[in-house]
């Protein structure tokens, strides 16, 4: 620990840095999704599948990353998709064909799996105890930090510079990964030795992955369709854009004192619960009306924002650290086949029953699961 404590939180810039990176690398191309649409002459799907195609590979790595980071240096293995992500932002400034975007969009997301498991497994492995759930918390906070960046910096970027330049964004957040990678690059990352039988991941986390399965089901509903239902409920756009971002922003606040209540010993169980109740609540209320869809986004928005510092920061209590990745790696696999079902098991109910009332209902009710599978790990959750 003596060369980590010399970097002080060097280990923690470098997390938020990989998160920030990823995230605005997936969500930059948003606000200027119609400049590419227009030049290329694309269709909806092949709008859509820009956005997607870097939940691809995220998809099939993420357990083999888990692996891997289990093994080998995190902070070594970290550089060489940091050098990867500045390569694809690189040759996406001068990528105007469709193919061409599509192809070195994929490439960047080979970088996401990895990346997004160390950015979660590196606080546990090298600080204190004491201060897992607090460092945690703060590197949570670079997916909505990143996210809010690329939409609102990507959309100026996009309007006055062009739409290939929006890649400057997470370029420079890689670039930042790359320097700090190369600065902690002697840095040992210690292990815990265990007996093999006990290499094998606890029930506790099998179980935190369903939780975390359904928070991006039900969440992603919200985050990808929340804007199109604000607007048939007749809301203006600047309102359901905004309403439909409540989702990162209160997490900027939330989080951190999410993480403080942990280390102060409060009880998880009580703020599953609370999460879990209010997130239905919420999700019942959005598709009533327009002051109903106002009223369940910002309760939607800072109850969602206590559920992932709870997830990820359980490794550190159910996990020993020569399977702290393979665990978060898990979590990144279910989560993400959460975002890949979510919307069109949505689309579908909605086309099959004219409304949004049933997608809503559904995830009311497995807002409400969460709430009972909590309860079962009462004594685990203290």
């Amino acid at each position: 620990m003596d060369s980590l404590q010399k970097v002080s939180y060097l280990p923690l810039t470098l997390t938020l840095a990989a998160s920030m990176a990823t995230m605005s690398f997936q969500t930059v191309i948003s606000p200027v999704m119609d400049l590419i649409a227009v030049a290329n002459g694309l269709s909806n799907f092949q709008t859509a599948l820009l956005a997607a195609i870097v939940s691809l590979p995220n998809f099939l790595l993420t357990l083999p990353s888990g692996y891997i980071l289990d093994r080998f240096n995190p902070i070594k293995l970290s550089l060489f998709n940091f050098i990867l992500i500045c390569l694809a932002c690189f040759c996406l400034f001068f990528s105007r064909a469709y193919p061409t975007i599509l192809f070195f969009r994929f490439i960047g997301g080979l970088t996401f799996a990895p990346l997004i498991i160390m950015g979660t497994q590196l606080p546990i492995l090298i600080y204190p105890k004491q201060l897992h759930n607090r460092m945690v918390t703060i590197q949570t906070l670079g997916a909505p930090l990143a996210t809010i960046l690329a939409f609102y910096l990507g959309a100026f970027i996009g309007t006055h510079l062009g739409y290939t330049y929006v890649y400057i964004i997470p370029l420079i957040l890689a670039l930042t990964g790359v320097v700090i990678s190369l600065k902690l690059w002697s840095t040992k990352v210690e292990r815990e030795v265990r007996k093999k039988e006990h290499n094998r991941l606890s029930r506790q986390t099998y179980i935190m992955m369903i939780i975390w399965f359904i928070f991006m089901f039900t969440t992603s509903i919200f985050l990808i369709q929340g804007t199109s239902i604000g607007l048939e409920l007749g809301l203006t756009r600047t309102v359901a854009v905004f309403g439909a971002s409540m989702l990162m922003i209160p997490a900027l606040i939330v989080s951190p004192i999410v993480g403080e209540v942990m280390d102060k010993r409060f009880s998880r169980l009580k703020l599953f619960v609370f999460a879990s109740i209010v997130m239905a609540v919420s999700l019942a209320l959005i598709p009533i009306g327009k002051t109903y869809w106002v009223v369940g986004a910002i309760l939607l928005g800072l109850s969602s924002a206590i559920i992932p510092p709870i997830v990820f920061s359980s490794p550190s209590k159910f996990e020993s650290s020569r399977t702290i990745a393979r665990a978060l790696a898990t979590f990144n696999f279910f989560g993400t086949m959460g975002i890949l079902i979510s919307p069109p098991v949505a689309g579908w109910l909605r086309d099959k029953t004219g409304t949004w009332t049933a997608p809503f209902i559904i995830a009311t009710a497995l807002c409400l699961l969460i709430t009972f599978i909590s309860y079962e790990m009462r004594r685990d959750l203290k």
